[in-house]
């Protein structure tokens, strides 16, 4: 049984970060599907950064990056550079450039402003979702080197909940009461994130970014999620599809022990439908079946000429190699199959593989924002791959940083919430949908980019996001 829910706790892991994973993207092609929105704004200066010591696995009792050469859990007490640039809308603190550049030099001094994350890092899930740990310290030091935020260094302490929800809630509550921690920016949680919402609501203490995938993170004021892992995967599939493919009959399979492949798969089939596309045939898989042959026959005997599947990367694998042997060559849409699967099934994916990032994946050159997050991961995790998973770690900071470069904010757990609430609509320097928090629940968006394997990497197939 335990094993069992270990591979289930996978997929949902895989669902959440898989898209993008190790891949690098092309200039997009100019094309835009229905939906599309605007969401590509100058925002965020790039950093120059050269390659520095070698990332290592994040260290749980500092939250800092373990051999890496680097700092700990808060980088350097001081540290130089620039503070954090603004966010779109927003007024740029002193010392900053809204709009990139180059800011003031600052220096970062006094007490640090101390963070938390708190989420699954051990084991099989934990491994999934290694870049997100990865990324929390990239971004700490960046900000670090940037002068920090309202001129004071950050620090982030991480804690692993060992994807148990007791763990969680006494995780998040130590942090509070004993580290006192202000706002949580990261928590990948996929299982366990619900767990730690009464606290959070209890003390006014705000969760950023993450994984966006759990429940909690739409059912709570003190969540403030960037966009989200489930519709975006769908939605914006079935739309960009419908307005950019010939093809109209769907063949639709998801791993049916886990809530989330099930909501992607529900409501990219409602969208087809309505738009006017055909779902020949529609059903659940376990993540325990070792061969999908008759889902494929299934597909193929109905006349499917696109297959929308959430499975995970093995499952993936064991789909294209039933596809193989029957001949059966449909396009597909993939929200988690991987760079991996992508490449090791040429012949079936090559300019047929779409699949669906809620981040803008990223490109050099492409705007000031992309470059500082690759930059970023470059100097201080140069063997971190800067993929989907990273970003959801890079994007809760960011946003920490665009609601405290307001005017008027302080950097108290009171302030960085009146501080997210006022934050006008943001687009993160064109990295998310455009998107804002105000006071009360914050919804699910639901928007997302879609890219196209061409035989090595996944190429941006629309330059905005798609709602």
């Amino acid at each position: 049984m335990g094993r069992h829910i270990r591979q289930l706790a996978v997929v949902l892991a895989a669902v959440v970060v898989a898209t993008g994973c190790g891949t690098r993207v092309d200039t997009p092609v100019a094309s835009t599907g229905a939906g599309a929105t605007s969401a590509t704004d100058a925002a965020g200066g790039a950093v120059a950064g050269a390659p520095g010591a070698t990332g290592g696995p994040v260290d749980a009792a500092t939250g800092g990056s373990a051999g890496s050469g680097g700092a700990s859990a808060g980088g350097d007490a001081t540290a130089s550079g620039g503070a954090s640039p603004a966010a779109d809308g927003a007024q740029a603190t002193p010392g900053t450039v809204a709009g990139g550049g180059s800011p003031a030099a600052t220096q970062a001094s006094g007490t640090p402003i101390v963070l938390g994350a708190v989420g699954t890092r051990s084991g099989i899930v934990g491994a999934a979702l290694e870049n997100s740990w990865r990324g929390v310290p990239v971004w700490e030091k960046s900000v670090n080197a940037r002068g920090g935020i309202a001129g004071r260094p950050v620090k982030v302490v991480i804690a692993d909940d060992g994807g148990d929800p007791g763990r969680h809630a006494a995780a998040v509550r130590r942090l509070i009461t004993e580290e006192h921690v202000v706002a949580f920016v990261g928590d990948f949680a996929p299982l366990t994130f619900s767990a730690g919402v009464p606290t959070l609501e209890s003390a006014g203490v705000a969760a950023l970014g993450g994984d966006s995938a759990e429940a909690g993170w739409f059912r709570s004021p003190m969540a403030f999620p960037i966009n989200d892992s489930t519709l975006s995967r769908s939605r914006p599939a079935a739309k960009w599809g419908l307005a950019n493919l010939p093809q109209r009959k769907a063949a639709v399979f998801y791993v049916s022990e886990v809530a989330a492949p099930k909501a992607i798969a529900d409501e990219f089939s409602r969208v087809w439908r309505a738009g006017g596309g055909q779902v020949v045939t529609e059903a659940g898989v376990s993540i325990a079946q070792p061969d999908f042959t008759a889902e494929v026959i299934r597909a193929k005997n109905a006349g499917a000429d696109l297959v929308f599947m959430v499975l995970e990367r093995a499952a993936c694998n064991r789909f294209f190699s039933a596809a193989r042997r029957q001949q059966f060559m449909p396009v597909y849409m993939a929200p988690a199959c991987t760079i991996d699967t992508a490449v090791d099934n040429k012949d079936l994916t090559t300019n047929r593989l779409y699949g669906v990032s809620s981040a803008r994946p990223l490109q050099r050159g492409h705007s000031p924002a992309e470059n500082e997050a690759l930059d970023a991961a470059s100097r201080y995790d140069p063997k971190m791959s800067p993929d989907g998973a990273f970003m959801f770690a890079w994007l809760g900071g960011k946003l920490l940083e665009a609601a405290l470069a307001q005017p008027g904010t302080t950097p108290t757990a009171a302030g960085i919430v009146d501080a997210l609430h006022r934050l006008p609509p943001t687009t993160l320097g064109g990295l998310t949908p455009r998107e804002s928090w105000p006071p009360g629940v914050h919804h699910e968006l639901g928007c997302g980019i879609i890219t196209k394997f061409d035989g090595s990497r996944f190429v941006p197939m629309v330059e905005d996001f798609i709602c």
